[in-house]
């Protein structure tokens, strides 16, 4: 049903993705029909998504949203909201711990500096 509404719409894959927080890209192979086969999310978010706004029945306007279609598609979002400040957070703590590593890396070679150098110096004073 999710790729039959995205056959038969005039909306952009640009106005598409921006509703409804998909990439123009993937929008644009659905449409195509370069891919045949979505998640069960990404067809209940499109049929969300065309419902609230009735294309099935529109042809090159946007008809009045539908209360239970917006509401489906606002908690859509809301989902996907949270997955992507899940994963932001994730990615906050996988940033702590790789400066956490780095400083120690740090710490490590200006050691490693220091040995060198002094070897250099006791080479030279052993030599002289």
């Amino acid at each position: 049903m999710a790729l039959k509404y995205l056959g038969e719409t005039t909306l952009t894959n640009y106005r598409i993705a921006k509703d409804t927080s998909f990439s123009e890209t993937a929008v644009g192979k659905w449409k195509n029909g370069e891919v045949t086969k979505l998640t069960s999310n990404t067809a209940k978010t499109l049929i969300s998504y065309f419902e609230a706004f009735n294309v099935e029945n529109q042809k090159n306007i946007i008809g009045s949203p539908t209360v239970d279609g917006l509401l489906i598609l606002v908690a859509d979002r809301d989902r996907h909201i949270s997955r992507i400040e899940t994963e932001i957070k994730r990615l906050n703590r996988e940033i702590g711990s790789l400066e956490t590593e780095l400083e120690a890396s740090k710490k490590e070679n200006a050691r490693l500096l220091e040995s060198i150098a002094s070897a250099k110096d006791g080479g030279l004073a052993a030599a002289k």
